[in-house]
């Protein structure tokens, strides 16, 4: 299953601050740049670049949203052939 990470790039000498989106597979095309949106926030810039790649891509599904050390990662929730996991609760109290 492919994935979209998106990662902050800071501002240079000659750009603005800005967001990258790119797919796990890492292929040529595969990758959207946009400009930071001081209207939104933190997540919401992230969002913005993922749904914009994949727009780009015409991938379709239900995308869930988690943060990265270093940005976000984008899952397929509705990709089929992909193992479904489910966290189950703990009994901690021994």
């Amino acid at each position: 299953m492919q994935t979209i990470t998106t990662k902050y790039l800071g501002p240079t000498d000659t750009k603005a601050p800005r967001v990258k989106a790119m797919t796990s597979s890492g292929h040529r095309g595969s990758t959207y740049t946009v400009e930071w949106d001081d209207s939104l926030n933190i997540e919401g810039n992230h969002a913005d670049a993922a749904q914009k790649l994949l727009d780009k891509l015409g991938w379709r599904g239900e995308w869930r949203m988690g943060a990265m050390e270093r940005g976000y990662v984008f899952v397929n929730a509705t990709d089929h052939n992909s193992p479904k996991l489910m966290a189950k609760q703990h009994d901690w109290r021994g």
